[in-house]
């Protein structure tokens, strides 16, 4: 029973550590390099939203919009209630031209918008205008 309970407690601390360097090596535009440590981390713990988080946003960047929106979606389907997840989730749909329901997201995330950090509520205004703009571009296009 301790020794379970040891090993659990190694193999989270092992997924979180893996998952936060893959995240600063994707911040670092290494992404190549932090896709294995993110797909490790996952081998480890597949219900971890913030590794399918960071997996969504590695292969946003190397831009495999398939595997990024698969990986993304899973992340929302596991913590819906993360509202990063779901502005990550419209980044997706957004290069993926999906502007609509990039939209439809954004919108729901604005009335949710006091439930966000600071910085969340800073990318989330700072993308929204670009959504915008988009909108505006493929109307007028």
């Amino acid at each position: 029973r301790w020794f379970r309970h040891c090993s659990q407690q190694l193999f989270q601390t092992l997924t979180v550590t893996l998952n936060s360097l893959a995240f600063v090596l994707y911040e670092l535009n290494r992404a190549d390099e932090g896709l294995p440590l993110a797909e490790e981390a996952l081998s480890l713990n597949r219900t971890a939203p913030e590794t399918w988080d960071t997996l969504a946003m590695i292969h946003l960047s190397m831009g495999r919009l398939d595997e990024a929106m698969n990986a993304s979606r899973k992340a929302v389907e596991l913590a819906p209630e993360q509202l990063d997840l779901q502005l990550h989730l419209a980044m997706v749909h957004t290069e993926r031209g999906e502007l609509e329901p990039a939209w439809n997201l954004v919108e729901q995330l604005m009335v949710r918008k006091a439930a966000l950090s600071s910085p969340a509520q800073t990318r989330l205004d700072t993308f929204r205008v670009k959504l915008q703009r988009l909108r505006e571009a493929k109307i007028s296009g």
